[in-house]
C-alpha cells in the first residue's frame, strides 16, 4: 500500500466535470482509494500512459472514458504517484503483448505441427513400411543415411573423450581444492583502521565547523496550475523584510496567534523564501493556497485570477485571524487596551483618509474618515501618452463633485475634498489597467506606459506632513498639492500594475538600512513590483520584480529567479 497524502481529484467525462473531491489518496491492491473509498482499478484499466500535466498534477485516462486529474501537495509526491501508476500501466501493456504473442505462436504451431495420427504413423513406419496415407516408402539410400548417422555418433563420442582430462585432487596442484571448505576471514572494519598517514584521529566536531560550498541562490515558487498571481504577490510580500520580521515576532507579544493556520502557513513560507540556499528546489505554496481558499473558494481551482484581488483577500484574512487572537488576549487581561500588542498587518499597511463633504447650496459640511490598505489609481490622457505615477496619485486626491443629498437643504450634490491624514508604512498602489468595456460587456486592458520613481515623496505630491506630525486641514492639503505639483524624481523603472513600496521614516534602525527621512513628508523607496504580462485580462502571466537586501533587483517568474543587470 502506498499513501500520497491529501489530493484533489477532479473527474471529467465527455468534457464535462462530474465531481471534485479532496481527501487522502492511496494505492492498494492495484486500485486507487480516495477518501477511504475504492475509485478505479489501475492495472488493465488505464487507456493510456499516465501524464504529468503540471509539476504537481497527474492526468489519468481510463477505459470507461473517465478522465481523472489528480493534484497533489508537491512535485515530489506527484512524481511518486506518477511512477506508481506507470508501473501498473507498463505491467498491463506487457501482459497484453505477451498474451498476444502467445496466441500467435499457438496458432502458428497448430498450423505447422503434424497431427497425432500423422506422428503415430511416422513412428510406426520408421523402421518399416510407410502407412497407406503416405506415398513414400523406405529405400536403401535412406537406410544408408541411418547407418551413417550411427557411425557419426560413435566418432563424436570418441572426439569428446579425447578432449576431457580426468585426474585426481592430488594432481591438481596448488590451484585445486584438496581440503575441506573454509570460511573466508571477515573484512576488517574501517573504524578500527589507523587514520591515513598514521596520524591520530581528531575529536568529532560539530557540522557547522566544516567548510565547503554553500549556495546563496534563492529558489522561486512552484506553479500549481495558473497560480502565477499567488506566486507574484507572495514574492513581493517577501521583499518587505521589515513586515516579515514584525509578523514573525508577533507570537512573543501575542502567543495565541500561533494557533492561526494562515499565520503559520505565511510565516513558514516567508521564512523559507528568505533563507538563501535553504531549500533544494522551488517551494510549493499549496498549503498556503488551500488555507486561503477555505474562505475564498475562487482561489481553489486552476482558473486565472487577479493578483490585486488576491493580495487584498490574503492580507484581509491574515489581519482578521490576528484580530481574533488579539481580542482573545484582551479578554484575559485586566489592564485594558493600553497594553494590547499592535498587529503587523495594521502597523505596516493601514492608512487613513479624511474626506470633507460640503453642500454646494448651503455649504454645510461633514467629515468622514476611512481606512485603506491600498489605493487604486486611474489612467489619464490618451492611450499613447506616458503617465506619471505622481500625477496619477495626485489626481486620486483631487476634489470632486458627488451626487449626494444634503440633510439640511435637500440639495442633490456636494463637493468632496480628501487628504491622506495617516500615511502607511507600506504604500500599495494599484494601477487600474483592467477597465470595463460596456459596449462589449467585457474588460479591456490599458497599455499606457507609466513612469514609476524609485523614490516617492508624498510631501511634494500631496502636501502630506511627516509621519507622526499633525495632519493639515483639507483646504491646506489641497493648496499644498496644487502649489508643489509633481516633483522631479530619480531614475525611473518600467510601468507595472501594482507597486508595493516601503515607507521610509526618521528611525532607520527600526525599519532597516537605507532609510531616508524627509522634512516635507513621508518618503517611500520602491521595493517590489507585480506585473501582468499579456494583451488582455482574460489571458497572460504574472511576474514580480523585487529588490533584495543587498540592493540588487531580481526577477521572479514562478520557480525561475534571475538577477537583473544594473540599470535595467
Amino acid at each position: 500500500m502506498a499513501a500520497f497524502g491529501s489530493a484533489l481529484i477532479t473527474c471529467h467525462r465527455d468534457g464535462v466535470e462530474e465531481k471534485r473531491e479532496t481527501g487522502a489518496l492511496m494505492v492498494h491492491m492495484k486500485h486507487i482509494f480516495h477518501v477511504k473509498r475504492k475509485r478505479q482499478k489501475l492495472q488493465g484499466n488505464l487507456a493510456e500512459a499516465p501524464e504529468l500535466t503540471e509539476e504537481t498534477t497527474v492526468r489519468l485516462r481510463f477505459l470507461d472514458g473517465e478522465i481523472a486529474t489528480v493534484q497533489l501537495s508537491d512535485a515530489l509526491v506527484a512524481s511518486s504517484f506518477l511512477v506508481e501508476c506507470t508501473v501498473f500501466w507498463t505491467a498491463a501493456e506487457k501482459q497484453k503483448s505477451t498474451s498476444s504473442s502467445t496466441s500467435k505462436l499457438a496458432s502458428s504451431d497448430s498450423a505447422l505441427a503434424p497431427s497425432k495420427m500423422y506422428r503415430r504413423s511416422l513412428q510406426d513406419d520408421e523402421f518399416g513400411g510407410m502407412s497407406a496415407n503416405n506415398s513414400l516408402t523406405p529405400n536403401s539410400a535412406w537406410m544408408g543415411k541411418m547407418e551413417a548417422s550411427g557411425d557419426s555418433r560413435d566418432s563424436k563420442k570418441r572426439s569428446i573423450d579425447s578432449k576431457v582430462v580426468t585426474t585426481t585432487p592430488d594432481k591438481m596442484g596448488r590451484f585445486g581444492n584438496s581440503g575441506a571448505m573454509r570460511r573466508a576471514p571477515a573484512p576488517r572494519s574501517s573504524l578500527l583502521a589507523a587514520p591515513f598517514g598514521g596520524a591520530r584521529a581528531a575529536a568529532p566536531q560539530d557540522s557547522s565547523s566544516y567548510g565547503g560550498y554553500r549556495s546563496s541562490f534563492s529558489f522561486g515558487l512552484q506553479n500549481l496550475g495558473n497560480t502565477c498571481y499567488l506566486n507574484a504577490v507572495t514574492q513581493a510580500l517577501c521583499s518587505l523584510r521589515e513586515f516579515v520580521v514584525d509578523l514573525s515576532a508577533m507570537p512573543q507579544a501575542l502567543p495565541a496567534c500561533e494557533s492561526g493556520s494562515l499565520f503559520t502557513r505565511t510565516v513558514e513560507i516567508l521564512k523559507q523564501m528568505n533563507t538563501p540556499g535553504g531549500t533544494a528546489g522551488p517551494l510549493s505554496p499549496a498549503r498556503l493556497r488551500e488555507q486561503i481558499a477555505l474562505a475564498s473558494p475562487m482561489f481553489r481551482g486552476h482558473g486565472q485570477q487577479d493578483a490585486h484581488e488576491f493580495l487584498l483577500e490574503y492580507v484581509n484574512q491574515l489581519h482578521d485571524e490576528l484580530l481574533v487572537a488579539r481580542k482573545g488576549w484582551i479578554s484575559t487581561r485586566s489592564d485594558g487596551l493600553d497594553e494590547a500588542p499592535a498587529l503587523a498587518t495594521q502597523l505596516h499597511f493601514d492608512s487613513e483618509v479624511q474626506k470633507q463633504l460640503s453642500c454646494i447650496q448651503c455649504h454645510q459640511s461633514r467629515d468622514v474618515c476611512e481606512r485603506f490598505r491600498d489605493f487604486s489609481l486611474d489612467f489619464s490622457g490618451n492611450g499613447g501618452e506616458t503617465c506619471s505615477l505622481e500625477s496619477m496619485l495626485s489626481t486620486y486626491f483631487d476634489g470632486e463633485l458627488l451626487e449626494v443629498k444634503c440633510e439640511h437643504c435637500g440639495a442633490s450634490a456636494a463637493h468632496m475634498e480628501k487628504h491622506l491624514s495617516e500615511p502607511p508604512r507600506v504604500l500599495v498602489l494599484h494601477l487600474k489597467r483592467f477597465v470595463p468595456n460596456f459596449e462589449k460587456q467585457c474588460y479591456d486592458k490599458q497599455h499606457q506606459n507609466v513612469d514609476i520613481p524609485t523614490l516617492l515623496d508624498l510631501g511634494h505630491v500631496l502636501g502630506c506632513p511627516p509621519l507622526g506630525q499633525t495632519s493639515p486641514s483639507p483646504a491646506t492639503s489641497s493648496a499644498a498639492a496644487g502649489k508643489f505639483g509633481p516633483c522631479p524624481s530619480p531614475p525611473r523603472l518600467p510601468a507595472r500594475p501594482l507597486a508595493a513600496a516601503e515607507a521610509v521614516t526618521p528611525s532607520p534602525a527600526k525599519f532597516g538600512q537605507g532609510a531616508v527621512s524627509s522634512s516635507s513628508g513621508p518618503c517611500y523607496a520602491l521595493r517590489a513590483i507585480v506585473s501582468h504580462e499579456g494583451s488582455s485580462p482574460r489571458s497572460g502571466h504574472y511576474v514580480s520584480y523585487a529588490q533584495s537586501e543587498s540592493g540588487a533587483w531580481r526577477s521572479y517568474d514562478d520557480s525561475l529567479v534571475r538577477e537583473l543587470p544594473l540599470g535595467q
